[in-house]
């Protein structure tokens, strides 16, 4: 790799909290920037009848 910047500030980055943020989001999938909150995708409309 190269050499970092005598400028260069590391971002923060946490380690998720919360078991949705750990675990729960495999369970549904990657999330896609189109998804809309409370609107169901139309796999998962067919998958519930």
């Amino acid at each position: 790799m190269w050499p970092f910047r005598e400028t260069y500030d590391p971002l923060i980055v946490y380690r998720p909290q919360s078991w949705l943020l750990r675990e729960g989001w495999k369970k549904a999938g990657p999330v896609s920037y189109s998804d809309i909150p409370g609107t169901p995708s139309p796999r998962r409309a067919r998958a519930r009848g």
